[in-house]
């Protein structure tokens, strides 16, 4: 292969990325509602090692920590998302 078949393989697995990442979204989105709803925090620590815990646990040894650091990435925008929706700032 070359660099350019890496590449359109690279290309297929973001745009796979990006549907994911919107379906999340479109839960997180659910999941405010409900928390709205029952008077809950948006954050919630708990849940937060919990995600990390498994995102660790679910992946390549050689890769882990770089896993750890995009699920922690991936809920900070979730984070900011709900802060935003519910109209507060994310602090």
């Amino acid at each position: 292969m070359n660099i350019n078949s890496y590449r359109k393989e690279i290309d297929i697995i973001d745009k796979e990325i990006v549907k994911l990442f919107e379906q999340r979204l479109d839960i997180v989105e659910k999941i405010l509602e409900y928390k709205v709803e029952k008077n809950l925090d948006v954050k919630d620590e708990d849940r937060e090692i919990i995600v990390l815990e498994n995102a660790v646990k679910n992946s390549k040894s050689e890769y882990k920590s770089y896993c750890k650091d995009l699920m922690k990435y991936i809920m900070d925008l979730s984070k900011k998302y709900q802060f935003l929706k519910k109209g507060l700032n994310d602090d």
